[in-house]
């Protein structure tokens, strides 16, 4: 299973939920972003792309499984997007709750909707409610059979920016750190309700 995030837009959390979808899945993560805060000694199986190169090298296309961060590139997008928009099960377009973003998530929805064979969409880092249904609303008016998943904002990537995977592999095991135990387990189960969408169920409805 191979799964893209991507957004036409930054700063939505595209590479915070991407990098911990793939450490869920134990799968390679890979991303075209030059200037990425992640440890490449952190993350197993780290693939980082050159700007300069046309495609995807056939070291990741034959990958059976991966998480794949990819956003464009200065005002452009990146020409190995629409390549990995074929080679992927599903898109995934994370976006915040204002009109900005939510319209520029319309536009990333626009651009790869002919070529990917799912899109889901998450409603990210929301703290108002809503806020929360208004975004829901706007994408539903727009998408009528959209798959949704919303995520409270939380600390936990942030911390793991910091902190490295070592860390976030031992969430729950330390004193004062269990409302992020919480917060983990949210997202793990999203992320195993998106396999069982991308492998079984591409018609299931999720609020």
């Amino acid at each position: 299973m191979k799964i893209l995030y991507f957004s036409l837009k930054g700063g939505v959390g595209k590479s915070s939920l991407s990098l911990n979808h793939s450490q869920y899945l134990g799968v390679p993560y890979i991303t075209n972003d030059i200037s990425t805060y992640i440890d490449k000694n952190e993350i197993k199986d780290f693939y980082q792309i050159e700007h300069s190169k046309k495609r995807l090298p056939k070291t990741v296309t034959r990958l059976e499984d991966a998480i794949f961060d990819f956003g464009a590139m200065s005002s452009a997008v990146d020409a190995k997007v629409t390549q990995a928009v074929k080679i992927c099960d599903a898109v995934i377009i994370p976006t915040l709750c204002d009109v900005r973003s939510l319209e520029a998530t319309m536009h990333t929805y626009e651009f790869i909707r002919q070529d990917a064979k799912q899109v889901i969409f998450i409603i990210n880092n929301y703290t108002d409610t809503k806020k929360l249904e208004f975004a829901y609303d706007w994408i539903k008016n727009r998408v009528p059979n959209a798959i949704i998943f919303n995520v409270r904002k939380t600390t936990l990537f942030e911390r793991v920016a910091r902190d490295g995977m070592k860390w976030f592999e031992n969430v729950g095991h330390r004193r004062g750190e269990h409302m992020l135990q919480k917060s983990k387990r949210k997202h793990e189960l999203m992320f195993s309700l998106i396999e069982t969408i991308v492998k079984d169920e591409g018609d299931l409805y999720v609020a």
